[in-house]
C-alpha cells in the first residue's frame, strides 16, 4: 500500500489505458490525475495492409507489439477470415496485450522475466525465437518506433513483414495546461510509459515545474534521454505495467518527496 497522501501523480499514458492505473494508484491511498501525452490514431486501411491480412495463413509467426496493435489488428483480421488461420504461434511483447488477446481466444507466448517484462530484448531471448531462419513473421505494430524485432529476426534469417496498423500523435493542448494542471493539483510525481511520452510531457512542462517533480519511466534506455535530466528525481520502473508503476511510487513513498 502507498498509503500516502504526500504522493500525487500524474498519469500520462492514453486515456483508456490511464484509467486502471489511476484508480489503482487512489486505492492506494495516493492522489492521482490522467492527462494523456499520447494519442492513438487508427490508419486508413491500404492496399498493403489488405495484403498482410489475406495471406496471414502464410505466416507461421505473428508478433504483437502493443494492445492497440492488438485491438485493430484483429479488427481488420475478423473483415477478412470468418475463422483464425491454424498453425500460427502468436507472440506478445507484454502481459496485458497477451491478456488482451486471450480474451479474445488468442493464447499468445510472452516474455515471463520478473526482471522485466514485456519488452523487446526479452521477447528476443524467447528460445522459439532463436531459429527462424527461413520463417515468415509478421509483426503488428504502430507506426514507427524501435526497430530492433524485425531487424534482429531478420538477420537470424526470417523474412519479417511489418504490418503498421496506428500512429501516435501529440495531444493538441493550450501552452500553459499542463503547468497549470500541476500546480493546481499540486502534482509531484509524473508517469510515463515510453520515451515518445516523455518527450511530448517535457514539450508541455516548464523548467522551474520539472525541477519540483520526481519523473518514473519504464527503462534504462528512457531513463537516459535527455528530456529526463530536467526532473527532480527519475526512478526506473521494471516495464510500464501497472504493478512495476505502483511499485516505484511504494518507493518513493518510502523515501519521501523532500
Amino acid at each position: 500500500m502507498i498509503n500516502s497522501r504526500e504522493i500525487r501523480a500524474l498519469v500520462t499514458r492514453p486515456r483508456e489505458q490511464a484509467e486502471p492505473l489511476v484508480a489503482m494508484i487512489q486505492n492506494q491511498g495516493a492522489m492521482a490525475w490522467s492527462l494523456p501525452m499520447i494519442q492513438i490514431q487508427p490508419l486508413a486501411e491500404s492496399q498493403t495492409l489488405r495484403d498482410r491480412i489475406l495471406q496471414l495463413d502464410q505466416y507461421s509467426k505473428v508478433v504483437v507489439i502493443s494492445q492497440n496493435a492488438a485491438r485493430l489488428g484483429l479488427e481488420h483480421i475478423e473483415n477478412y477470415w470468418p475463422q483464425m488461420p491454424l498453425k500460427i504461434h502468436w507472440y506478445a511483447v507484454g502481459p496485458k496485450t497477451r491478456r488482451w488477446l486471450k480474451s479474445n481466444g488468442i493464447d499468445a507466448t510472452y516474455p515471463e522475466i520478473r526482471q522485466k517484462p514485456g519488452d523487446s530484448e526479452a521477447l528476443l531471448r524467447l528460445e522459439s525465437l532463436q531459429q527462424v531462419s527461413g520463417e515468415k513473421i509478421l509483426i503488428l505494430k504502430g507506426k514507427g518506433g524501435r526497430e530492433l524485432l524485425e531487424n534482429t529476426l531478420r538477420n537470424r534469417g526470417a523474412q519479417v513483414d511489418c504490418l503498421e496498423l496506428y500512429e501516435r500523435q501529440k495531444p493538441d493542448y493550450p501552452e500553459d495546461y499542463l503547468n497549470r494542471l500541476i500546480k493546481d493539483h499540486a502534482i509531484n510525481v509524473i508517469l510515463t510509459s515510453s520515451g515518445e511520452i516523455l518527450a511530448n510531457t517535457a514539450d508541455y512542462i516548464s523548467p522551474a515545474l520539472s525541477q519540483e517533480c520526481c519523473l518514473v519511466v519504464p527503462s534504462d534506455r528512457i531513463a537516459r534521454m535527455p528530456e529526463a535530466q530536467a526532473f527532480k528525481r527519475v526512478y526506473t520502473a521494471r516495464g510500464a505495467d501497472n504493478h512495476a508503476m505502483i511499485s516505484v511510487l511504494n518507493l518513493i513513498n518510502s523515501e519521501g518527496l523532500t
